[in-house]
């Protein structure tokens, strides 16, 4: 659609612009001011077009490594992980750079029942006063530990602020988080959502560890 509208003011121009050249009628502003028009819907339209593709590229490669990692057959091993101890025959088989996402529901601020004066103290965040009665306004806020997460043979380990660790026996269930931005991990009643590269390597390393225990 871009194109079609940048193609009718570029000829449009284009005709105003060689008729003021033959006979001019003092339209030369307009005819280049179509000109104008027409170069910037075609130049929206190849970003839409670029951004579309790039779209449609991302989502082809993230696809066809999730078939690779699916069709994998050998247990990844990371041969110098950082921010872990080993123990002794243990194997660190994934190791990423992540975060812990922790999502609180908190006051953001005050609604106030009519009048008054609204006040924008940070993004997204006002404070009204009214004359007339307020109420307390709660959002989900969303926020971020970084760390590293490593995953062994024999457990499940965060670094950072919100470090944690558990022996792999002790996961009760893992769920894909927002697509393959991330996954969550359950132990028992506690729970993390990691955000995370390539987070489908979890459920795959677990069933090529099953894979090999069965075979001993």
């Amino acid at each position: 659609m871009l194109y079609v509208l940048g193609g009718f003011f570029l000829i449009g121009g284009a005709i105003g612009f060689f008729a003021e050249l033959t006979a001019p009628s003092g339209s030369m502003g307009l005819a280049v001011a179509l000109l104008a028009l027409g170069a910037l819907f075609c130049y929206l339209g190849y970003l839409l077009r670029r951004k579309r593709k790039n779209r449609v590229n991302k989502t082809s490669n993230l696809t066809a490594r999730i078939n690779e990692v699916g069709m994998a057959t050998e247990l990844p091993i990371v041969s110098a992980p950082i921010g872990v101890v080993l123990r002794p025959g243990e194997r660190c088989c994934y190791q990423a750079d992540a975060s812990v996402l922790v999502v609180k529901n908190q006051v953001v601020g005050r609604a106030g029942g009519g009048g008054g004066v609204s006040v924008r103290v940070a993004k997204g965040v006002s404070v009204r006063s009214s004359s007339g009665s307020s109420r307390t306004v709660r959002e989900d806020v969303a926020y971020t530990y970084p760390g590293i997460f490593s995953m062994t043979d024999q457990r499940f380990v965060m670094t950072g602020e919100k470090a944690f660790e558990y022996p792999l026996d002790k996961l009760t269930s893992l769920t894909p988080y927002n697509g393959y931005d991330g996954i969550n991990l359950q132990f028992g009643q506690k729970s993390y959502t990691i955000l995370m590269p390539e987070p489908f390597w979890i459920p795959k390393i677990i069933d090529l560890l099953a894979a090999e225990e069965a075979q001993i």
